[in-house]
């Protein structure tokens, strides 16, 4: 201000934030952008990833006219069918979107069913998937080399928490992958502390294995801390 020489504030400041961040402004751009597109399916897909706290999303779509197995319908979906599994967000705002996007006479696949009015008046039934969790256990046997402490294995731990956290629906784990993570907690790989003697992985503490968990179209990996044990 004009003729302020100085100010003296008696308690600090309270720091203003961005109203959006560079990163969420690409993302919210990327789905304006697909929102128009000349697919419906991206169309939908990006008008259900605009939805506030949607946080993850998969859509499929079956245009055959089967509902078998097959090369185009790996997942045995209805005939002529849009499937959507959406984590997060409004249960009307989603079925709105999937209503104003999907084609003419395309079926909505999915148990959560919402009756929505479309704009001539004529009522339908919206329906989607809501992931399902699949929890997932982890047991990993280190072999200890020179200079191992027994923190490295609350490290490895820590690193596969954080890789296994946010995957995304129908994401598969891998045994092979995990060893990967395992391996790179390692100051040095060429001098490594430790090595991975063993990784087993499985949906119960009791059903362990050595093999990959395929996880379904309708479906999202669930970990935390508790499952993941670390030993030497």
């Amino acid at each position: 201000t004009y003729g302020w020489l100085s100010v003296t504030n008696p308690a600090a400041a309270v720091p203003g934030i961005k109203t959006e961040t560079d990163a969420a402004l690409r993302l919210r751009q990327a789905y304006s952008v697909a929102g128009p597109s000349q697919t419906m399916l991206a169309g939908t897909y990006a008008a259900i990833a605009a939805i506030t706290e949607v946080q993850r999303l998969a859509v499929y779509e079956n245009d055959t006219n089967s509902a078998s197995v097959s090369a185009d319908n790996p997942y045995g979906l209805p005939a002529h069918s849009v499937t959507c599994v959406v984590e997060g967000g409004d249960t009307e705002e989603i079925a709105d979107a999937i209503m104003r996007h999907k084609g003419l006479g395309c079926y909505t696949n999915g148990d959560v069913v919402t009756p929505m009015t479309d704009s001539g008046g004529f009522t339908q039934n919206i329906r989607f998937y809501r992931p399902t969790n699949v929890p997932i256990y982890v047991n990993v046997v280190l072999t200890p080399y020179t200079g191992y402490v027994s923190t490295m294995a609350d490290k490895v731990k820590a690193a596969l928490l954080e890789y296994l956290t946010g995957f995304d629906i129908a994401a598969d784990v891998s045994v092979s992958l995990l060893f990967g993570v395992a391996i790179a907690v390692n100051d040095d790989v060429k001098h490594p502390n430790f090595g991975v003697a063993s990784i087993t992985i499985g949906k119960a503490p009791g059903a362990m294995a050595a093999a990959d968990i395929p996880i379904d179209y309708n479906e999202v990996v669930s970990i935390s801390a508790d499952n993941i044990s670390v030993g030497v």
